[in-house]
């Protein structure tokens, strides 16, 4: 699974954006899904 970059970028800025990246990522883990974060540079 991929979250699209728009999400990433707006990840402690943004509390709706977060939302749906935290249940995005709760998903991949709960269905065992690799996930990718686009525009991602670091592990922070």
């Amino acid at each position: 699974m991929k979250i699209d970059k728009i999400f990433t970028v707006a990840i402690g800025t943004d509390a709706i954006n977060s939302t749906v990246t935290d249940m995005v990522i709760s998903l991949a883990q709960r269905l065992n899904i690799s996930l990718v974060a686009e525009g991602m540079e670091t592990a922070e």
